[in-house]
């Protein structure tokens, strides 16, 4: 087998309660997880779910699940799929120049 491009991605499944009292005591309602197409840490996951169910309510995270994939490409099928990137600096240094 050829040369391969490869990369590994990390994605993270956000499980999380909304956090309530009822009649003196705390309850929780346990919300649908979110998938996030990259690593995430805790803090994180938590402005997420109050981005995805609102700020109204106080909510908890109770587990972050991580998952991690490597993909790989031949090295011809992704250079004829590829489009070139110019770094930042290099723009900047062309526009400076004109």
């Amino acid at each position: 087998m050829g040369k391969q491009i490869t990369r590994t991605m990390t994605t993270t499944q956000i499980f999380a309660s909304a956090v309530s009292m009822k009649n003196g005591a705390v309850e929780t309602t346990e919300l649908p997880p979110i998938k996030h197409p990259e690593n995430i840490d805790e803090d994180g996951a938590l402005k997420l779910v109050q981005k995805q169910y609102g700020k109204k309510h106080q909510y908890v995270v109770t587990a972050l699940l991580k998952t991690e994939k490597t993909y790989g490409v031949p090295l011809d099928v992704f250079m004829a799929n590829a489009k070139e990137i110019v770094p930042a600096a290099k723009e900047e240094a062309a526009v400076t120049n004109a």
